[in-house]
């Protein structure tokens, strides 16, 4: 007398990429009726008895929650810049937001890294599997390497939805970047504005710079007339041309 066979098929999605459609990744746990229990990425074929298939949902969006120690806010293992490290700073916010924009574009280079990985990896795996299937009849050995796949992928999957969980978080604070490079923008405009009026000066007051001749005695003399005249111009245009950069940089900085 055959004996019953209890099936249970779990459906795992992984988290892959959220930008475009990603093609699930699928593992089945199969029990039998001795309690043996094997993993492969294909469902039973014509399994007799009874047949439980659980799915467990899953989201291209997932993510980490977002939790808190003393004032550090975390995502998984990901430390969230911290506006209590800037208070000592001159700038507080300004050096914060920069922080953060600047750690927002690190996140994004690394979440599309790791879900790149995390989909070649899936289809190798699926290439991988439609091998073992052809050429090994012993379920069990495809097992072993689907779970191996699997396991190999879980840190991967955290990651991203570390990253994730960092990214929504920068993306929040979306509304102070705005604010921040607004006001960085109006600074921009005036010291460039500074700086035109300093180069009109130097023009209408010394005239060109004269150029070097240390042949003729009048030109070098001409020229050192004009650095003497220009001398004070030339410094502050050398500092309004050091603040024009820092704030650039500060935009640049909070920058999607």
């Amino acid at each position: 007398m055959q004996g019953k066979r209890l099936v249970a098929a779990a459906l795992v999605s992984s988290l892959l990429l959220p930008f475009s459609a990603a093609q699930a990744a699928e593992l089945y746990k199969i029990v039998d009726e001795d309690g043996n229990v094997t993993f492969s990425q294909f469902p039973p074929s014509k399994p007799q008895g009874e047949m439980e298939s659980i799915k467990v949902a899953g989201t291209n969006d997932a993510m980490t929650t977002l939790s808190q120690s003393g004032n550090i806010e975390y995502c998984g293992d990901i430390e969230l810049p911290a506006k209590d490290y800037y208070r000592s700073y001159q700038h507080p916010n300004d050096r914060f937001l920069r922080e953060v924009g600047s750690k927002r574009k690190y996140w994004q280079r690394k979440l599309e890294r790791a879900e790149k990985q995390v989909n070649e990896s899936t289809r190798n795996q699926n290439a991988r599997s439609n091998k073992y299937n052809s050429y090994y009849r012993n379920s069990s050995y495809r097992s072993q390497q689907d779970v191996a796949h699997f396991e190999r992928q879980e840190a991967q999957l955290k990651n991203i939805r570390d990253l994730r969980c960092a990214l929504h978080w920068a993306d929040k604070r979306d509304t102070d970047m705005e604010q921040f490079r607004a006001q960085n923008h109006t600074e921009l405009k005036r010291l460039e504005d500074v700086q035109k009026t300093l180069l009109s000066q130097l023009q209408r007051n010394c005239g060109n710079e004269p150029p070097l001749d240390p042949s003729d005695k009048g030109a070098t003399l001409r020229l050192e007339q004009w650095a003497q005249c220009s001398q004070q111009y030339q410094r502050d245009l050398r500092d309004v041309s050091r603040q024009l950069q820092a704030v650039s940089q500060k935009i640049g900085a909070t920058l999607p």
